[in-house]
């Protein structure tokens, strides 16, 4: 006899979606794993059970008896704990982390539309100027991170590509110069990194372009947002996310001239985060409304 210790309840939810979905590679798709995970899963639960749920043949997909006898159960139970969560959920709030470049330019319209399309999940915004995870408690964290082997609590929104950004004023001193020449000349404004030394961007750019930079001259701030305010007052260089670029007040002296440096922003949830239906609703959204067109 099993107990609800026992419960298998990653096999059971393979199973269901398996089943309702009547396909290996549709249960699979719904759960954003992998076939051969699904499939190991409808085998642990077989085992368990000690009696063959799901038929599989070259003649393709069906439900045995006692598959047939389970679905209906395992699908009403797993109705019943969603639509309780649903019901709690409604009266809690979505707390989300967002860098303060990400948000500037992307992150709040991003949170505009996800309103209009959910507007009965509250969400609470908080920003943090680190690299890395916020050292506050939070359902859903945009991280400005290292680009990092895949994990399944992880999803790689976009790469950044960094390119130097000044004002107008001192973007028209580039004419005539090469961008080594053009840097040479100017104050760098440099943002910190977690780890890494206080210039680490500015070098890291000089080494793939091939150009020498001196990149230890220059301020230094926590975030790119406060260093572009102060690029855009007609002092220094920044170098920033060429995809955000959207202040009027700052300009590209040499358009050509982006590198990724190896970041990224990531999109991060708690390893449990999928059996709660608010953070999943708020990930799924995300991911497909930022993916590649």
């Amino acid at each position: 006899m099993i107990d609800r210790r026992q419960l298998p309840l990653n096999a059971l939810r393979a199973f269901e979606a398996t089943a309702r979905r009547g396909s290996f590679t549709a249960g699979a798709q719904e759960l954003s794993v992998t076939q051969s995970v699904i499939s190991r899963h409808v085998a642990n639960l077989e085992d368990i059970i000690g009696r063959k749920l799901i038929e599989r043949s070259t003649q393709g997909f069906a439900l045995t008896p006692e598959g047939q006898a389970l679905l209906p159960t395992v699908e009403q139970a797993f109705d019943d704990i969603q639509a309780a969560m649903n019901r709690m959920g409604a009266s809690r709030t979505l707390r989300v982390h967002m860098p303060p470049a990400f948000a500037n330019t992307i992150g709040m319209p991003l949170l505009r539309d996800f309103r209009q399309d959910h507007p009965d999940i509250a969400i609470r915004v908080g920003s943090s100027y680190v690299t890395g995870s916020p050292d506050e408690k939070v359902d859903v964290a945009i991280l400005f991170d290292r680009v990092r082997t895949s994990r399944a609590d992880r999803h790689l929104l976009r790469r950044i590509a960094f390119t130097p950004m000044c004002s107008p004023a001192v973007a028209a001193r580039a004419a005539g110069r090469t961008l080594a020449e053009f840097m040479a000349a100017e104050e760098l404004l440099h943002v910190l990194v977690d780890g890494e030394a206080h210039d680490h961007l500015w070098t890291e750019y000089a080494a793939r372009q091939g150009v020498p930079i001196p990149a230890s001259q220059g301020m230094t701030f926590e975030s790119f947002v406060f260093a572009a305010e102060y690029a855009a007052g007609g002092s220094g260089v920044a170098l920033g996310d060429a995809a955000t670029l959207t202040d009027e007040r700052l300009a590209r002296p040499f358009p050509d001239e982006s590198a990724e440096l190896g970041f990224g922003y990531y999109l991060v949830t708690g390893a449990d985060s999928g059996d709660d239906p608010m953070i999943e609703t708020f990930r799924r959204w995300v991911v497909d409304r930022l993916k590649p067109a």
